[in-house]
């Protein structure tokens, strides 16, 4: 789902491309090195790494403040009252939504534009809901089997983990 609202206005002309029919596509190819699922391979090996820290994005929206100090204390930054209270306001889905020009990428959209690939004057901001498990309205039963399926054929083999669901476990 995140990677349809991803192409959704930048790669794609907004309506001309359904979930169903871009889920299709997505699954239909056959894995490949640097994949999707690769690049989920990749990145959970190094997770244990002094110098990288994993999120999940369920874990950011059930403790915002929690996230804000995890990420703080990687970076090393000194998080005062203040600074906490800033940063959960500008990461709040209402600051997102009444200033979601800043959190777009209006110089893809042009160069989309300019190009010929989208028509002018779309929109370009990715501000949605700021909430998870919307993709089971969303998304078609079939298409969440498949990718489940698709899961446990990639995933458990080399990381023995059985869904996503453990993946957010496992990342605390």
């Amino acid at each position: 789902m995140s990677t349809f609202r991803f192409m959704d206005g930048w790669f794609i002309e907004p309506g001309t491309v359904t979930i169903e029919e871009f889920s299709e596509q997505w699954l239909a190819s056959e894995p490949r090195p640097g994949d999707y699922w690769d690049h989920l391979l990749s990145w959970w090996e190094q997770r244990d790494r002094d110098d990288v820290l994993l999120l999940s994005y369920e874990g950011m929206i059930l403790d915002a403040e929690g996230t804000i100090r995890r990420v703080a204390q990687f970076c090393g930054i000194e998080l005062d009252a203040g600074l906490l209270a800033l940063t959960l306001e500008r990461s709040s889905l209402g600051y997102m939504r009444s200033h979601d020009g800043q959190f777009d990428d209006l110089l893809m959209r042009e160069a989309a534009e300019r190009h010929g690939l989208l028509p002018g004057g779309g929109e370009s901001s990715k501000v949605r809901t700021g909430g998870v498990g919307g993709h089971r309205h969303e998304l078609p039963a079939r298409v969440g089997e498949a990718i489940d399926a698709r899961w446990v054929e990639r995933v458990p083999p080399e990381h023995g983990l059985p869904d996503y669901a453990s993946l957010v476990a496992a990342l605390g």
